[in-house]
């Protein structure tokens, strides 16, 4: 009748579950992450979202000061003429900070994507909102105290490499630090930058003081 039917398939199902346990070929599940990170990044259109993000991080890591510096595509002879105003091709931007130095479960959580800090209260919220990064550039270095990681692609598996070392180039003052050298040429909006980060410091409980250099000026 149906319900001894019924039963017999549900026994197969069950046992050929446990032949596959027991006895199946093992396999991984490969996950292409340059496009996992293309699609999240799909949720992040505009550049100054990575400013927002790590202005979040250096925040939730306690931090007072927040730097922004560009490095310009101008020719060495005009630099000095620059006006930090209107459109500027960059190529290069680092963001530090004078926060908390990140423990072992911040670099954890960095290298891991999408995990993200449940607790609001730790050092540097990392997690989908960092890999906006990637929008920028391929190999970002973060720079922690001594420690440093770098991301860097082999085919489409993104690799984590990892160093502890004295000679760091943080800024005197500067605990951590984002150093993105660009995909290509970007035109950035000096003006409207100005302003959004006038109005997401609005929104920081420790951070005082936002700098922008441009070519260390």
């Amino acid at each position: 009748n149906k319900k001894q039917k019924k039963k017999r398939i549900v026994f197969f199902i069950m046992s050929l579950q446990e032949r596959l346990k027991n006895e199946g070929s093992r396999g991984i599940v490969s996950v292409n992450q340059k496009a996992l990170i293309d699609k999240m990044l799909a949720r992040y259109s505009s550049d100054f979202v990575v400013a927002r993000e790590l202005t979040q991080n250096s925040d939730d890591a306690l931090a007072k000061d927040v730097i922004f510096s560009f490095k310009s595509t101008i020719a060495t002879s005009e630099k000095k003429k620059i006006i930090p105003k209107g459109v500027i091709p960059v190529n290069h931007l680092c963001v530090m900070n004078n926060g908390k130095l990140f423990s072992q479960e911040d670099w954890d959580r960095v290298a891991s994507i999408a995990e993200g800090n449940p607790n609001q209260e730790s050092v540097g919220m990392f997690g989908v909102g960092f890999y906006s990064v990637f929008g920028l550039t391929d190999n970002p270095v973060l720079t922690s105290g001594k420690n440093v990681m770098g991301f860097f692609w082999q085919g489409n598996q993104l690799e984590t490499r990892t160093l502890t070392t004295q000679n760091t180039n943080l800024t005197q003052g500067m605990t951590t630090q984002t150093d993105m050298k660009f995909k290509e040429i970007r035109n950035w909006e000096m003006d409207l930058f100005y302003e959004f980060l006038t109005r997401a410091i609005c929104f920081t409980k420790n951070i005082c003081n936002i700098n922008v250099l441009i070519d260390d000026k």
